[in-house]
């Protein structure tokens, strides 16, 4: 090989050796850095060699060396627990028995502080069974009986004391549903027992007020006539023109044969 060929092999290993060495340092560069975006309704966190953020990330694009950094996405939408065949004893100690639905948001300005107390395991850590601590706290303040008709009461007993206990973990609840509510089958049945027998007595009540109204009427009737009859009777003796004129309506057109007195009633004169 002629020294110009040599020249010519060693400019193009040089070319390759350099070629290489500037993909090798791109792809190192690109391994350094990558980005994450934060999509409406999150926020995000990210975690440097162990070390949380202090702050909340809100929407947007964000680079970082994935080498060294971790991102999180927090959700910040409403989110919600289902809870099935919950018990609980009301004041009177009877068994209650419901479902839950619990509807709660993650703090968004301190997303961050969550992530460092709280941690991802907080729905069956922390926020199911402080859920069945709160029904339990409130269905102790309702007897039985009045559950029934103060549920709602109930539900807002549940969420006042939900929102007391979640409050320091960074957690708002918005709302609780009650489902498959109900009690033991006994005490349903001594439910709807009571029910019926009060049905009964209001029944009877109501018959009864219906016959004192009539006997109160037929009362009122009976006064009624009964006073007519006096002042009948009174007008008549204080006035003879109306015993004529009852005597005239019962009279059948035959003159009377004997007046007793001069007191009797005179008659009409007819013309013949």
């Amino acid at each position: 090989m002629c020294l110009a060929d040599q020249s010519r092999q060693q400019t193009t290993n040089k070319h390759w050796r350099s070629t290489v060495q500037t993909i090798v340092l791109i792809i190192f560069l690109l391994s350094l850095t990558a980005c994450g975006v934060v999509d409406p309704g999150e926020r995000a966190t990210f975690t440097n060699l162990g070390t949380i953020s202090e702050k909340c990330y809100t929407e947007g694009l964000y680079w970082y060396n994935p080498l060294t950094t971790d991102m999180d996405i927090i959700d910040i939408k409403v989110q919600a627990i289902t809870l099935e065949k919950l018990g609980a004893a009301t004041h009177d100690q009877q068994d209650l028995h419901t479902g839950l639905v619990v509807n709660y948001v993650l703090s968004a300005d301190r997303c961050h502080m969550f992530q460092k107390e709280v941690g991802w395991g907080y729905k069956e850590t922390l926020l199911e069974p402080q859920t069945i601590e709160a029904l339990k706290a409130a269905a102790a303040e309702f007897k039985a009986e009045n559950i029934i008709r103060e549920r709602a009461k109930l539900k807002a007993q549940i969420v006042k004391e939900l929102q007391h206990r979640m409050e320091p973990y960074y957690i708002t609840i918005k709302d609780v549903a009650l489902t498959d509510f109900g009690f033991s089958q006994d005490y349903s049945r001594a439910i709807e027992q009571k029910q019926v027998a009060e049905q009964k007595v209001q029944q009877a009540e109501y018959e009864r007020q219906e016959a004192v109204k009539r006997a109160e009427a037929t009362v009122a009737t009976a006064k009624g006539q009964a006073e007519a009859n006096t002042l009948l009777a009174k007008s008549v003796r204080e006035s003879p023109e109306v015993l004529q004129m009852k005597w005239i309506d019962k009279w059948n057109g035959v003159q009377p044969q004997v007046l007793l007195s001069d007191k009797s009633i005179p008659l009409i004169s007819v013309n013949r």
